[in-house]
């Protein structure tokens, strides 16, 4: 039919006009059949021919189209046997011929026909959506993309799309805000029904209707029609159009948002060059006005529109609204007002908006500066407006939170915040102080509103992130207002203080422990003036995780967790177990320090050590671990070269600088080979394992060696030290002892070395040094027994001879019976080893044979200092300069029956009553007489000389 109407004549009669009148009156009167074929041609006749019968034609088939829509709804909801189905099918012929006629109209004529049949279809498309809403088959449509799916399937509202379509490329080019008004005032009267149709005409023409909403927004929120610039620019000017602009933006976000950021952007860069006042002024509180109203585009102001907001920027700003801020203060104060509300709803960019708003407000001066580089001081003080009554409303909306006021909501701002925590926190640190009350106000809001865990992160990462006193001063004020919400939030930033020590952990372990070391000294020594929780006191339950930083190899890490462990002051209630860790962290600190070549940083380092060790001997079992741990140190290959061990041959290799065997072999593969020479087998290596390798042996500088020697013996004496009583043997624990009135005479206390401690480090001695327990018996055998010990004997000597330090150990407890008491079988195996050695050696003298020699007087010296050699028997070291080795072997033999007779003991009684036979002494006397011209001197010293009468 269409076709025919196409190719009628373009002119028709007045008879002819007159009967189509007619005909269309008559069937368009009836109710019966609204959509029939002669009725919708005689239409379309009159629509061509009789341009003023265009409203009532285009009104007549709005009923078309209704019935139509009406009648598929109707089959969708009833089925393919609805009796509807034939009925539908005929008025899909009508509406293909009445679209084929308005499609033709508007390509013959776009400029005339377009913006009607546009405004109609748009129109009709509202009307439509919106009365048949609330079928089933629409109610049940979860999402835009559902609704505009079941649309696009009827055949009624298809066509008008594509009318409406049709008409839009028609118009795009010379009249775009027509169609585009056209579009927001159908939008504004059917929304949201009427979405699916925005939706799917932007998606046509995204960039074309993103830029024309817009215009038509701004142009309707400026209302050009009032040309005064003063004109305040408050809520109540806006139009529903608004809603519109954001309902549209928001469709088409999803799949063109680049495009929406593009034509927000431009829009503010336009208005910057506006020779127009109005809309100058008008264009960012419209910007701001949509975002209030969008989530979507208030993430563009937040991170394209403060990026573009440089000083040169802000300072154009502020002449275009000074005379608008005049002429309008209290409107004004509305738009500060809304930038902060803005401001606290910006969960996405609300850190790049607080970094901008704090360093606006109080720049950074640079050295040189250029002109535009800063802003001006109204922008400045406009900032610190804004910061000011952000901090308010974030106060005030969060204390009300906290009391529990059901009203409040989520808080987008701190939110989108706490995602970007390391930046807040690097923002803290590189302020300078004038910005630091801000960002400590916001910090203190945030994490009163995130909760205690999440609030104890934060002040974890601010000490770890701290470089100088000012940021941990900081942490500081945090602390103490917290703790008014949160009183035991500091036992949970003590614990992540620990996890972030752990090695998985990327920070500066050594800074991280410097600052823990710095609020524990600033908090013992405040700790008078604050009844809060204490910071060390959290810091008790975690000794194993520090014990374990004690074995970091950075040497400045372990001297400050030993301040730190000494800090926290050890309390008697610690686990047993993680004593004993604590203890063997502590010794290794000590055997790693003496590594040091830096003489004061050994010092320093082993002085924490020692108070330390000071706190761990206030527990009874403590002392003997470390004792041990000490002990197995002199052993160790690791650290016995420390203490002027000689080294195994094997013990330092280096096999870095590998030669692969074959290659060594290749050089000698032209020499001749000779029989029984080096050339006839392979060469200086062992298959697979590459060429032999240098032995290396590591020792240490004899200064350097002693002063390690020292420290060790002050260490272990350290170790072993108890609190006695002067006038009696009990012994106390140190910190009972501490208990006593400082101020009473009576009792006196000492510090000195316990039996128990004595006892063990002898048991230490003994266990390390000889080679089995087999002959480690107390009591000492006739001399001809050792000739079957004489192997575990030189085993013995050997030990002490490869570990000098055992002489100083000696040395240092020689004075106490109980230690020479169980280290006996070490003492009988170096008796046996000096007997064996001057038995048979044949020089003049004993001191031609050094080493034995000194051995000899250092025995004799540790027996008899102990008062379980008396004397003269005691004494006999100083004829060893003096005797020959035959008669140095008759004294130590003298020493050995008297022993073996005369079994060891540690008694104090015992020791006080034992006297020398003179079946001991005669040996003395005549050795004497035998060298009286070389030891009459010492006569008197060994034998009491009854004066003549």
């Amino acid at each position: 039919m269409a076709a025919s109407i196409e190719n009628s004549p373009v002119a028709l009669q007045p008879t002819e006009i007159l009967n189509e009148v007619n005909n269309f009156l008559y069937g368009a009167c009836r109710e019966e059949k609204v959509a029939s074929e002669s009725l919708a041609k005689s239409a379309l006749c009159l629509l061509r021919s009789m341009p003023a019968a265009r409203h009532a034609v285009l009104e007549h088939f709005c009923n078309v189209f209704n019935e139509a829509v009406r009648r598929h709804l109707l089959v969708l909801e009833q089925g393919p046997s609805s009796t509807e189905v034939d009925d539908v099918s005929g008025l899909d012929t009508i509406l293909h011929d009445v679209v084929g006629i308005l499609l033709s109209f508007i390509k013959t004529n776009p400029s005339a026909w377009a913006p009607i049949i546009s405004s109609w279809s748009l129109e009709l498309l509202g009307h439509l959506s919106c009365k048949y809403s609330e079928k089933r088959v629409l109610v049940y449509a979860n999402s835009l993309n559902e609704v505009l799916q079941l649309w696009m399937t009827c055949l009624p509202t298809k066509l008008l799309m594509e009318l409406a379509t049709e008409c839009f490329a028609a118009m795009v080019a010379g009249a775009p805000d027509i169609c585009v008004d056209s579009l927001l005032e159908s939008s504004v009267k059917y929304s949201p029904h009427f979405d699916w149709v925005v939706a799917h005409i932007g998606s046509c023409f995204p960039k074309t209707i993103i830029t024309r909403v817009l215009n038509c927004g701004l142009k309707d929120f400026c209302n050009l029609d009032n040309q005064h610039p003063e004109r305040p620019i408050s809520p109540k000017h806006r139009t529903p159009k608004m809603a519109s602009v954001v309902g549209i933006l928001g469709h088409l976000a999803s799949n063109h948002g680049q495009d929406i950021r593009q034509a927000l952007m431009t829009l503010f860069e336009e208005s910057l060059m506006s020779e127009n006042d109005v809309v100058k002024v008008t264009t960012v509180p419209f910007l701001l006005q949509l975002a209030s109203m969008s989530s979507m585009l208030l993430q563009v102001l937040t991170t394209d529109l403060v990026m573009a907001l440089t000083p040169e920027v802000l300072n154009t700003l502020t002449k275009q609204f000074s005379k608008w801020k005049k002429s309008n203060a209290q409107e004004f104060n509305s738009f500060l007002t809304m930038v902060v509300h803005l401001v606290m709803k910006s969960d996405v960019g609300g850190f790049d908006v607080l970094n901008f708003l704090v360093t606006t407000a109080i720049p950074d001066i640079k050295p040189v500066l250029k002109e535009g580089d800063l802003p001006c001081r109204e922008v400045q003080e406009t900032c610190v407006i804004i910061m000011n009554q952000l901090l308010n409303e974030l106060r005030r909306y969060v204390y009300c939170k906290q009391r529990g006021d059901q009203t409040t909501n989520r808080l987008p701002l701190f939110v989108g915040l706490k995602d970007e925590l390391e930046k807040l926190l690097t923002l803290l640190h590189v302020s300078p102080k004038e910005r630091l009350p801000w960002l400590q106000k916001l910090l203190l809001y945030m994490c009163i509103y995130i909760g205690e865990s999440s609030a104890a992160l934060v002040l974890s990462k601010i000490v770890a992130k701290a470089t100088h006193s000012t940021q941990l001063g900081t942490f500081v004020n945090l602390r103490s207002s917290l703790e008014l919400s949160y009183p035991t939030i500091i036992n949970q930033v003590s614990t992540n203080l620990i996890d972030l020590m752990q090695p998985h952990k990327p920070l500066n372990l050594k800074q991280l422990v410097e600052n823990i070391l710095h609020l524990i000294k600033w908090e013992k020594k405040n700790s008078a003036k604050t009844s809060r929780s204490m910071f060390s006191d959290s810091l008790h339950q975690y000794f194993p995780s520090l014990s374990n930083l004690l074995l970091h190899h950075d040497h400045h890490v372990t001297e400050v967790v030993l301040q730190l462990i000494s800090l926290i002051e050890i309390p008697r209630s610690t686990p047993s177990s993680h004593l004993a860790q604590l203890c063997g962290s502590v010794i290794f600190s000590f055997f790693k320090a003496l590594q040091q070549q830096d003489h004061r940083e050994e010092l320093k380092t082993i002085r924490y050590c020692k108070q330390c060790i000071k706190q761990l001997t206030k527990h009874s079992f403590t002392q003997c671990m470390l004792v041990r741990f000490l002990m197995e140190g002199v052993v160790n290959q690791e650290y016995s070269y420390l203490l002027d061990a000689k080294p195994l041959p094997d013990t330092k290799t280096e096999t870095q600088k590998m030669t692969p065997l074959l290659t060594e072999n290749r050089l000698h593969g032209t020499s001749l080979t000779l029989s029984r020479s080096h050339s006839s087998v392979f060469h200086a290596g062992v298959i697979g394992e590459g060429l032999k390798t240098k032995q290396i042996i590591t020792s240490l500088p004899r200064e350097h060696a002693t002063r390690n020697i020292q420290l060790f013996i002050e260490v272990l004496w350290l170790c072993c030290l108890e609190v006695k009583l002067a006038d009696n043997d009990n012994c106390h624990l140190l910190d009972e002892a501490s208990d006593a009135p400082s101020g009473s005479p009576e009792p006196t206390w000492r510090r000195d070395v316990g039996d128990i401690t004595a006892r063990n480090i002898g048991c230490n001695l003994v266990e390390l040094i000889t080679l089995d327990v087999l002959y480690n018996d107390l009591l000492w055998p006739d001399e001809d027994f050792n000739k079957v010990t004489i192997e575990r004997d030189l085993y013995v000597w050997k030990n002490m001879e490869t570990n000098p330090v055992f002489w100083s150990i000696f040395e240092a407890f020689c004075s106490y019976p109980i230690f020479i008491y169980h280290c006996s079988p070490v003492l009988k195996s170096i008796a046996a080893v000096l007997m064996l050695h001057y038995s048979s050696f044949r020089e003049k003298s004993m001191k031609n044979s050094p080493k034995y020699y000194t051995a000899s007087c250092k025995l004799v010296h540790y027996l008899g200092r102990s008062g379980i050699l008396p004397s003269p028997l005691s004494h006999i070291g100083e004829l060893f300069p003096f005797v020959t080795p035959y008669e140095g072997y008759l004294l130590i033999t003298a020493m050995w029956r008297y022993i073996k007779e005369n079994p060891l003991t540690y008694i104090k009684e015992e020791i006080s009553n034992r006297k020398c036979d003179e079946k001991y002494s005669e040996v003395i006397a005549s050795i004497i007489h035998s060298n009286i011209d070389k030891m009459g001197h010492l006569y008197s010293c060994f034998f009491s000389i009854q004066p003549t009468t």
